[in-house]
């Protein structure tokens, strides 16, 4: 933007850019700056734990990934400002 760069945790959906515009379609996203990052920190290191005792075969693996990926979505967001 005219402000500059603005980072954006995105979970799901799709982007599209046309030109100058970028249309996001996601069923969530957070600015780094509205991440909080000691609560989602928390909740990467529970998903990590929970992952461990998981087998991929597990109906709960796919689950529990996409939670642990959004996570670190969130932590690398905030880190990025």
């Amino acid at each position: 933007t005219e402000q500059g760069t603005k980072r954006v945790a995105i979970k799901g959906g799709f982007v599209e850019v046309l030109g100058e515009v970028m249309t996001v379609l996601a069923d969530d996203a957070v600015f780094g700056k509205d991440v909080n990052a000691e609560a989602v920190k928390r909740e990467l290191a529970q998903t990590e734990s929970e992952l461990q005792g998981v087998s991929h075969y597990d109906a709960r693996y796919i689950e529990l990934a996409i939670a642990h990926a959004w996570a670190q979505a969130r932590i690398d967001v905030a880190r990025a400002g």
